[in-house]
Parts: C-alpha cells; sequence; structure tokens
C-alpha cells in the first residue's frame, strides 16, 4: 500500500472539522468523503500538507508556522521540538475526527516519522473487538460499567448510531486511540502493529 499523497491530507483534514450534525453538512461531508477502504498516512505528509495547502487556519485557527517549524524538527532542527509535539496532538485529533466524520469506514494506517516522544504499541484490532463487545451489550442494562471499563471510554461522546459505529468499528477504535493520545498529558508516539 502507498501513503496518502501530502496533496490528498487537506480533504481528510476539511472532514475531519466538519459538523457532521448539520442537515448542510451532512450533504458536504457525503461530498468530500473518502471512499479508499486502506489508506497509510505519514506525520510528515500531515505537515506538509498543512506547510503547502494549509487549511487549518481558517478550520481550527491554527498557524502556518507551527507546521512550517514542525517540518525545520522533522528536518533536524531540535530548537523546535515543541512546535512539532503541538502538531503531533493536532494530527492525531484530526484523524481522530476524520475517521469519526467519514461516512464510510476506512483501515487507517498512520506512520509517526519524527523522533517525538515514546513509542507505545497498540493493537487496533485489540481495541476494535472489545468496542463491538460494548456495541453489542448497548442495550444491556450491564453498559455503564462495560463503559468504564474501556480505556477509550471517549470515544462514546461521539457515538451518535450504534449501527454507524458498529459499521464503522475499525474507524471508531481507531478513533478512540488517537484521541486519547492526542489528549494525553504525556506525549507519545503511536506504532500501530499493522504496517502500510
Amino acid at each position: 500500500m502507498e501513503y496518502l499523497p501530502y496533496e490528498r491530507i487537506a480533504q481528510l483534514v476539511t472532514i475531519s472539522a466538519l459538523n457532521k450534525e448539520s442537515s448542510a453538512m451532512a450533504g458536504f461531508i457525503l461530498q468530500l468523503k473518502v471512499s479508499e477502504r486502506q489508506i497509510c498516512i505519514k506525520f510528515s505528509d500531515y505537515v506538509k500538507s498543512q506547510v503547502h495547502l494549509n487549511i487549518s487556519y481558517s478550520l481550527y485557527d491554527r498557524h502556518i508556522s507551527e507546521y512550517v517549524k514542525s517540518l525545520y524538527f522533522i528536518q533536524g532542527d531540535e530548537k523546535y521540538r515543541s512546535d512539532a509535539e503541538k502538531v503531533l496532538r493536532y494530527f492525531y485529533a484530526d484523524m481522530s475526527n476524520f475517521l469519526i466524520n467519514n461516512p464510510v469506514r476506512v483501515d487507517m494506517t498512520i506512520i509517526v516519522d519524527a523522533d517525538l516522544g515514546e513509542e507505545v504499541v497498540i493493537d487496533p484490532e485489540d481495541v476494535e473487538m472489545e468496542l463491538l463487545k460494548i456495541l453489542d451489550s448497548a442495550n444491556s442494562p450491564d453498559l455503564p460499567k462495560l463503559i468504564g471499563k474501556f480505556l477509550y471510554s471517549d470515544i462514546f461522546d461521539s457515538v451518535d448510531d450504534l449501527e454507524d459505529a458498529k459499521a464503522k468499528s475499525a474507524s471508531y477504535a481507531l478513533a478512540a486511540i488517537l484521541g486519547e493520545y492526542a489528549e494525553n498529558e504525556k506525549l507519545s508516539k503511536v506504532r500501530l502493529n499493522k504496517c502500510c
């Protein structure tokens, strides 16, 4: 599988920012949707996408200089580490929101190709199986107990439709992982145990 070119990543960032609750936005998301079943994205390409095709400023009020400095860090300039760390969190959050908002399932692999944080290896299939177990028992009175035991339980704030969550369980599982690491106090370099 090839990496998604940086020119296409702006599409994912746009989808990540849209409000899927709005009926006007729902139609727009359907027009923009990513239909590929599998995609692979490198952090460095995400950074390049926002340096060359910056839409984060208008969508999220993020200044392009954060991305430029992150690119300098990726190219070896250590003085911009804090900018790169901030942008890695943006990357995790944007990809998480994309996976939630995109109307069809996407099996995404991310590669953090920068020396940022301690590496954490995660098996998204294990998280997906745990998520499906919880979603399958959604009508059960034990659901609150199960949700409480799920490490990534914040994802349930984004689940509006149980059938959609089941159909896109791989997307929601990875979104849960990335959302957690975007907010974690300690920055980690997430590595999935699958590769492009």
